[in-house]
């Protein structure tokens, strides 16, 4: 049988970056459902779509933290609240986790299942940025493992990203957020806007004006939607269209959302592409009300 060595293991990775952690001997791996078993993740009074989403709210991670300290399950508290250290990861499929944080349980609450934890240090760097392999896939039933059981680390890439690619349809970027996408260079969002064109829209938020895009370059030549929309970073919002840049930056910057309203294939003949966005343009009346009038009437 033909065997791959390791190169690292989570546990390896980890080691040397605090003193205190590297020396108890109470750690435990817990494993999150990224969609909270089909439900919406709540924290306080507001609801998130799921623990990606949750995650990535907050730069300080005080949502996540508030999330992670109650538990339902008394079973699962009860586990917890035996172990010094957690170290914290949610399934991006399968068998694939992602490491989000690490907490030192200083304390708890029998009453309401609750934890009190406190951030370990020596951690931000890997953070969101570490894939593992939580075994095989009969393994992915178990939320816990000991810290003895090593975990194969498989990516070590750029973090999470602001919001989980989901589907073309569930795009909904502020301009914040799509520079943040396209100046890490999210793998899941990369792949998934470089393979294929598409017909868009730029809605004002301020005023409902709408403004239809299409894209219509191959990967190898020039990386179908994710190059089109890159293009709008680099030019705060514009993307040289004359309707847009006479709005201010600030204006783009803090009002305009991107969507793509339908896919096309990566290989769309590009006379193909402007016809379907000249229909898109007649249906939303984008230049008689929009942002479409500097482009004129086009058949």
């Amino acid at each position: 049988m033909k065997t791959t060595s390791i190169i690292i293991t989570l546990q390896e990775l980890m080691s040397g970056r605090n003193a205190s952690f590297d020396k108890s001997d109470s750690k435990l791996l817990v494993r999150l459902s990224d969609n909270n078993g089909g439900n919406s993740v709540e924290v306080g009074n507001r609801e998130y779509a799921s623990v990606h989403s949750l995650y990535v709210s907050d730069p300080t991670r005080t949502p996540f933290k508030a999330y992670v300290s109650e538990w339902s399950k008394e079973a699962q508290y009860n586990a917890m609240k035996k172990h010094e250290y957690l170290v914290l990861m949610v399934a991006e499929d399968s068998v694939r986790s992602r490491l989000l944080k690490v907490y030192r349980v200083s304390g708890y609450t029998d009453k309401g299942h609750k934890l009190d934890l406190e951030e370990v240090t020596g951690f931000e760097a890997l953070e969101g940025r570490v894939v593992a392999s939580w075994g095989s896939p009969s393994s992915t039933q178990q939320w816990k493992q000991e810290w003895k059981n090593e975990k194969e680390v498989v990516a070590i890439d750029n973090g999470i990203a602001p919001e989980p690619f989901a589907s073309y349809s569930e795009v909904l970027l502020s301009f914040d957020d799509l520079k943040n996408i396209i100046d890490n260079e999210y793998p899941e969002w990369k792949e998934a806007l470089e393979k294929v064109n598409c017909i868009y829209c730029i809605t004002d938020t301020s005023n409902g004006k709408l403004y239809i895009g299409s894209t219509y370059s191959s990967k190898n030549k020039g990386g179908g939607i994710w190059n089109r929309w890159k293009n709008y970073v680099e030019t705060q919002g514009s993307g040289g269209n004359k309707d847009l840049e006479r709005l201010s930056p600030k204006h783009r910057m803090e009002n305009l959302l991107w969507h793509i309203l339908e896919v096309l294939d990566h290989k769309v003949n590009p006379a193909a592409a402007v016809e379907i966005e000249n229909l898109y343009k007649k249906k939303l009346c984008t230049r008689e009300h929009g942002y479409n009038k500097s482009e004129g009437k086009k058949n």
